[in-house]
């Protein structure tokens, strides 16, 4: 019997009479259509492919691209990630330090009262941005490392200056690297600069310490507004102005030597000296706590901060960290055994710390293992003190001995300091400047380390001069017999 609309057949139904045209399509494959023509199965697309239309003519499984390389596809079994590259578009962090190494391809809001030393990264590829925004009272300045090059334009004809000063609080510049580690040229500005060479303080003036006949042992600068100094009998004094008046402060630690002092550039200030003795402060004016040091019967001689942690190292090759130094610290293993540690520190990324029998370690966590390195120092010779600045690591300490390392991981260089056999005490670095203060009323200075240390007149005497801090502009050594000296940079 008949059925209307039924179809009892074998044979394939073309597209007018409601089929496909078609008996079988490939496996896989997307169907088109042809008018009145067999329905067109599409080759089959490869993970991520997509449909993509052509104009007149059926669409096709195609492989997107960028052809700037802007945008980034990840193809996968039935999925397509799409990444954008985000081009100049940086991440910004807050800069309120004295000094700071930035990083590639970001972005720095520069907010202080008082100058900051923006320091340009030591590796750099072809291509890598940084920008940096001044919007603080301060203004800064942009400073190269040992070695590289640096162009306000494309016109300067060296590269020789040290730094771009920025000479409007609103204004701001990006660098770009043009070759690999060495060289950075400003391709954008708002605002006026001034390309400079680091001047070095050939003169320094006797000023008033407050610590009437008592060694002055060292020194430190906040990098905002206030200065302190420390040294025997217990003796701490601060000031806002170091050319001008020093106030004595109590400081807790009663008639013990204070042999160091240090800030965090957030809120604490830590001193430390004899008899195991460390005290902290959140205004060096006012109150310094007594903490304890977890050293055993031997003298605190140096203390540094950071990446977040504290260390202190002293007599017996004794090492403590914190990460609050108000509450507990912890010995580590230093690498030392006995060996007084005289002086620690943290740049670039590594701790180093510096002792008696030319010993030099590092570490790139201070909680774990300190590892010992050659410092280049004559076998016996104390190393008594390291300062980084500029991409270079400088280790200064007995009979004059100096030696630099770009990284002090690796091969230490000998030095020649201009000290002759002058036992050295103290290395700093702040904006573009090296100064060095050793025995016999030596002070040198440097703006490549390797090269030329000059002997300037200190403003001492015969007396030792023991501690050195500088900030743009100013440097202050600190001395016997209550001495202090302050000299003028550029």
């Amino acid at each position: 019997m008949a059925t209307n609309s039924a179809i009892n057949t074998q044979s394939v139904v073309t597209v007018p009479k409601g089929g496909t045209g078609a008996a079988t399509f490939t496996d896989h494959g997307v169907l088109v259509g042809s008018g009145t023509g067999v329905i067109t199965a599409l080759s089959v697309g490869t993970d991520g492919q997509a449909i993509l239309g052509s104009t007149g003519a059926d669409p096709v499984a195609a492989t997107i691209a960028s052809a700037g390389g802007t945008v980034t596809f990840t193809p996968g079994a039935g999925t397509l990630n799409i990444e954008a590259d985000e081009g100049d578009i940086l991440d910004w962090t807050a800069i309120t330090v004295p000094d700071y190494y930035v990083a590639v391809n970001n972005g720095y809001l520069v907010n202080k009262a008082t100058e900051v030393n923006v320091i340009l990264p030591t590796t750099s590829s072809v291509g890598d941005i940084i920008a940096v925004s001044n919007i603080g009272a301060g203004l800064c300045r942009i400073s190269k490392n040992y070695g590289q090059s640096f162009y306000l334009d494309t016109d300067d004809a060296d590269g020789d200056a040290n730094y771009l000063t920025f000479d409007d609080q609103y204004g701001e510049a990006e660098l770009i690297c043009t070759t690999a580690d060495t060289t950075w040229v400003t391709r954008k500005s708002i605002g006026a600069f001034t390309l400079g060479t680091a001047t070095e303080p050939d003169t320094f003036t006797a000023r008033t310490s407050g610590f009437t006949a008592d060694t002055v042992r060292n020194v430190a600068y906040d990098g905002s507004s206030t200065w302190v100094s420390v040294g025997d009998q217990g003796k701490l004094a601060t000031a806002t102005d170091p050319t001008g008046t020093w106030t004595l402060r109590t400081s807790s630690f009663g008639t013990d030597v204070i042999q160091d002092v240090a800030y965090d550039g957030i809120s604490t200030w830590l001193a430390v000296g004899e008899d195991t003795k460390i005290a902290t402060a959140t205004d060096p004016t006012g109150t310094w706590t007594q903490r304890t040091s977890n050293f055993v019967t031997t003298d605190v001689r140096s203390c540094a901060y950071g990446n977040g942690v504290w260390v202190i190292v002293g007599d017996d090759g004794q090492l403590a960290t914190a990460t609050d130094p108000t509450g507990t610290w912890t010995l580590r293993t230093s690498s030392f055994s006995t060996t007084q540690i005289n002086g620690v520190f943290y740049g670039n990324g590594v701790w180093v710390a510096v002792g008696g029998s030319q010993k030099l370690a590092t570490a790139t966590d201070p909680t774990g293992t300190w590892t010992q390195r050659t410092s280049g120092f004559t076998a016996g010779q104390a190393v008594v003190d390291i300062a980084y600045g500029g991409g270079l690591w400088v280790a200064v300490g007995d009979n004059g001995e100096m030696t630099t390392a770009p990284d002090p991981t690796s091969t230490w260089t000998v030095r020649t300091s201009s000290f002759d056999t002058t036992d050295i005490n103290r290395v700093h670095y702040s904006s573009n400047i090296f100064v060095a203060v050793a025995d016999g009323a030596k002070l040198a200075t440097a703006v490549d380390p390797t090269g030329t240390w000059t002997q300037q007149t200190s403003g001492f005497t015969a007396d030792i001069i023991y501690g050195v801090a500088s900030k743009a502009g100013l440097t202050v050594a600190v001395g016997a017999a209550a001495k202090l000296t302050t000299g003028v940079t550029a």
